[in-house]
């Protein structure tokens, strides 16, 4: 627990400098997938997103600071494959219940879904370049831990992520990037169906679609 109390901490505090959500809209994509217990009931699952879309709709936001103005949770909506011809659908986490994510189960605020949405995985290829026209914005996010914490009730799920965008502004290209943490509440018994369906079967299909696609026409991504 004392590993996972450094890690928050330091997200939180680099967080506090630079974190917040990216307005984007358009696909994404997970690579590279990693899922090891670190110890009992500390679990790591890393991976990279790469998301292209139009700037002015919410991709992900979300924190894990009791009492601030952001809201206590992930927020992923549907994204769709709106650029790339190399991008593949790669798979989907389950829909969740709002209960999953509100310990009092009512939905969270400006959210007007009686469920989650799925998110739908778009996978592009390694060494693909993806072309934004003018205007559009391109997203990495990288989550580098997600963790559990087997405090009842109910359990937690801690998501440690960046973000970094690229937009063309006036012909010259600007960067920013960030951190920042995100907790979802789990309610038992769905909290290790949740860990193992929603974080281990996306990685295990993204591996099939991987060795099953087209190699020819890849562009080295610079």
């Amino acid at each position: 627990m004392r590993l996972h109390r450094s890690l928050s901490i330091a997200a939180l505090a680099v967080g506090v400098g630079l974190a917040g959500s990216m307005p984007a809209h358009g696909a994404f994509a997970l690579v590279r997938p990693r899922f090891e217990e670190l110890f009992d009931p500390i679990y790591e699952y890393s991976f990279d997103i790469y998301l292209t879309g139009v700037p002015g709709e919410t991709f992900v936001s979300g924190n894990s600071v009791p009492g601030s103005s952001g809201p206590d949770f992930f927020t992923i909506y549907d994204v769709r494959d709106l650029l790339s011809p190399t991008g593949l659908e790669a798979g989907f986490l389950p829909t969740i219940q709002p209960e999953g994510i509100d310990p009092f189960g009512q939905a969270p605020p400006f959210f007007d879904d009686p469920n989650i949405p799925n998110i739908t995985f778009t996978f592009f290829p390694p060494n693909s370049t993806i072309e934004l026209p003018t205007g559009m914005t391109e997203l990495f996010i990288g989550v580098f831990s997600v963790q559990t914490e087997d405090i009842p009730p109910p359990p937690q799920l801690v998501f440690n992520y960046g973000w970094q965008t690229s937009r063309r502004v006036g012909g010259e290209i600007e960067k920013e990037w960030g951190f920042n943490t995100a907790t979802i509440v789990i309610p038992e018994p769905a909290s290790w169906a949740m860990l193992g369906l929603g974080l281990a079967c996306p990685a295990a299909l993204i591996r099939l679609r991987w060795r099953a696609r087209p190699t020819a026409g890849a562009d080295s991504r610079s």
